[in-house]
């Protein structure tokens, strides 16, 4: 693989797949040009280092001095990088030093099923350009995941008496299946005994959050990311279930209360849910333009609830029957007659004649 950039100089995409003979990752750095690279099924790698990045030795030091590896950039268009289901990957580490340049344009890591990782490389928050991390099926837990100590947050630890960013434009992150975990991420997703939501998971960069079937969570919560564009609830979310306001007001290791109602929040979702009214703290969030609600049996509001909405530009309810039957009898939505689209049941309605909604 020495002259691999040789023979394919102009290669964007590589997948290596269940290559179980393969022990040792080759130089892949060599490909200048690579924006896309998945490595999935290589059962006979135990390690990933400084080979795989075509430097020195693989713990991250130089072999031949800072000097040999100065202005190195590894990968240098790498984008997008997938490693998964590795049966016997249990070390993993990142060349950080001086001189060295790793991953400057990487915006997506997928990380499936490597249950003999013992953790992450360290220094993986200092990727300056990642935005999406996706961690599934991995056994490590809590903040040693991230290789940071449990009194900073995510958007910022101290090294040698700096500050440092960690993960500073991260925009989305997803925790899934993670065993041994009660702690989760940007997807919150069927965990029943998390009670407290992270705080160093809330990036001030975060743009998405969705909080699922985690029915043990309590009202001491961390305020949401400054920037959320989009919450989402689903089934059993605990308390949040009747109160968002956790969310809202300052919290654990998290920013102060935002007077503004949250600017940059335009899309609230709440799904399989067994609560028959709007979450306490629904009327502080005042930029909404998109409002869903589905497979909510017992949920019930009037367009008074919405007054608070001037920027609503939809309203879709689905599989809601309290609301379906108030639909049913053209009860009146003129007070919210400034909303473009109101879907029921997957049917738009229109203004009719008389102000009230009728189906087209």
């Amino acid at each position: 693989m020495a002259s691999i950039n040789t023979y394919l100089p102009n290669l964007v995409k590589l997948e290596l797949r269940n290559c179980n003979q393969c022990s040792e990752l080759p130089a892949l750095r060599r490909l200048q040009n690579l924006e896309d690279l998945v490595l999935y099924g290589l059962d006979s790698v135990k390690h990933i280092g400084c080979e795989f990045y075509g430097l020195g030795s693989t713990d991250g030091t130089s072999t031949g001095g800072e000097d040999s590896v100065q202005s190195e950039v590894v990968f240098p268009k790498l984008h997008t990088l997938q490693i998964g289901y590795m049966r016997e990957l249990e070390e993993w580490h990142l060349p950080f030093r001086r001189g060295v340049d790793i991953f400057p344009k990487l915006r997506t890591l997928t990380v499936i099923n490597l249950m003999k990782l013992q953790m992450l490389p360290p220094g993986l928050g200092k990727l300056k350009t990642l935005e999406e991390l996706e961690l599934r099926q991995v056994k490590f837990w809590g903040l040693k995941l991230f290789q940071i100590d449990d009194i900073v947050t995510l958007s910022a630890q101290e090294e040698g008496g700096e500050s440092v960013a960690v993960f500073p434009v991260l925009k989305k992150l997803t925790l899934f299946e993670m065993p041994e975990w009660e702690e989760h991420g940007d997807e919150i997703i069927s965990y029943p005994k998390l009670k407290v939501v992270p705080h160093y998971l809330f990036s001030p960069a975060l743009r998405s959050l969705k909080i699922s079937d985690c029915p043990q969570l309590t009202g001491r919560q961390p305020c949401l990311p400054p920037l959320l564009e989009e919450l989402e609830l689903c089934f059993n979310t605990g308390f949040l279930s009747k109160s968002i306001l956790p969310l809202l007001i300052s919290g654990i290791g998290s920013h102060d209360h935002n007077e503004n109602g949250y600017p940059n929040l335009h899309s609230f979702s709440i799904r399989w849910s067994e609560a028959s009214s709007l979450p306490q703290g629904f009327n502080q969030l005042t930029a909404i333009q998109s409002l869903k609600f589905q497979h909510c049996e017992f949920l019930d509001f009037t367009p008074e609830d919405l007054k608070h909405l001037p920027m609503l530009q939809r309203l879709e309810i689905i599989d809601c029957s309290i609301l379906e039957e108030r639909c049913r009898k053209r009860e009146s939505w003129t007070t919210n007659s400034h909303i473009p689209k109101i879907d029921f049941n997957w049917e738009r309605l229109k203004a009719g004649l008389d102000g009230d909604f009728i189906p087209e």
